[in-house]
């Protein structure tokens, strides 16, 4: 069984995953949600998420929060104890103030082209740039919501892309306050039009090294070098002594994704840092944040080391949920995320009733 593990003083501590086999889709509703959360009516809406030239024509949907416990939606990595508990308090106060559960699925073959040929011509809902990143959703008569339910069927396993926390944290609302928590607002994507960065490491203490002495006992687990340019799978940077060296994998471990093994040959066998969940030393920096600003953190802050990691495949993402197994937190930062407050836009809109 796969299971979030949370502090024992956690009201989500017993929130678990467990295992399913691939071709059970969740069931989605295309729906309204019920009482006071109701913002959808009938039809179904087509969230296009347009990031750095790479376009996503996903569904915007509602999502049964039992599906985050029968194994239908599984999560890929672990999350923090301290944020889950600030997350379920924002879900309580404001379920709308926080973005949809960002979900990717394999598999649908054609739904992604058929989405993008029935949105041709159309206005959008809601035209709005954040970041970088376009947001347009289009609703569609209920007609076709047959349709597009039939296609995605054929997808394979679903995973969290981005929003561990708010799955959780939701799940835990549901099973408190009941029946205004029986869905959540998700954005389903196919996973092979996202964009997914790792993220960045900041771990404050040497465990007892200087740079000097922490590359020479790093030696015993990698192939050390300074040369520069991007990460590729298998090799990390690590900055310390005022320089930037490279740390490339000695082993192709499959069952090991290199977050897996930063988090056990690196931050727990060298830094000290035996619980990346709770543990005060380290800080997570989303994937965007430039090589240069981590250089300046890292010196005006002695005793204190940065960490980089190459971009995971998507598909290793899948094969380690396929394994039943989980990542540590944070190790991976999805690009072109959903809006924030996008279901309130949506009721806002003039077109909406």
């Amino acid at each position: 069984m796969l299971q979030h593990e949370y502090s024992p003083v956690s009201p989500l501590s017993s929130w678990s995953v467990p295992t399913t086999t691939a071709g059970s889709p969740p069931e989605l509703r295309l729906a309204s949600l019920d009482g006071a959360l109701g913002v959808l009516d009938d039809r179904t809406y087509v969230y296009r998420i347009t990031h750095e030239g790479r376009v996503q024509h996903c569904l915007l949907t509602l999502l049964a929060v039992d599906h985050l416990r029968d194994g239908r939606v599984l999560p890929h990595e672990k999350i923090l104890a301290a944020k889950a508990a600030a997350v379920e308090l924002a879900v309580e106060r404001d379920p709308f103030s926080l973005p949809p559960l960002y979900l990717a699925y394999q598999g649908a073959v054609g739904l992604r082209e058929y989405l993008g040929v029935l949105l041709a011509g159309k206005t959008p809902l809601i035209d709005a740039q954040t970041k970088g990143t376009r947001h347009q959703v289009f609703r569609l008569p209920s007609i076709y919501g047959s349709v597009i339910a039939r296609m995605l069927a054929s997808a394979g396993q679903v995973v969290i892309a981005d929003g561990h926390h708010r799955a959780a944290a939701w799940a835990s609302c549901h099973r408190r306050l009941g029946g205004n928590y029986a869905y959540l607002p998700a954005v389903l994507a196919p996973a092979r039009d996202c964009s997914v960065r790792g993220f960045h490491r900041l771990v404050s203490g040497l465990n007892g090294h200087t740079p000097a002495t922490l590359i020479e006992a790093l030696a015993d687990d990698f192939f050390i070098s300074t040369e520069s340019g991007d990460l590729e799978p298998g090799s990390f940077a690590l900055f310390a002594g005022n320089r930037w060296w490279r740390l490339r994998r000695t082993d192709w471990d499959i069952a090991s994704p290199d977050a897996v093994h930063l988090q056990e040959r690196v931050l727990a066998r060298h830094l000290g840092v035996g619980d990346p969940r709770t543990d005060a030393r380290i800080e997570y920096l989303p994937g965007e944040i430039p090589a240069h600003e981590l250089e300046a953190r890292v010196r005006s802050s002695p005793n204190t080391v940065a960490l980089r990691l190459a971009p995971p495949p998507i598909g290793d993402i899948f094969d380690t949920v396929a394994a039943g197994n989980l990542l540590p937190p944070h190790s991976t930062c999805f690009q072109g995320k959903p809006l924030e407050r996008i279901l309130t836009l949506l009721k806002d809109s003039s077109c909406v009733t």
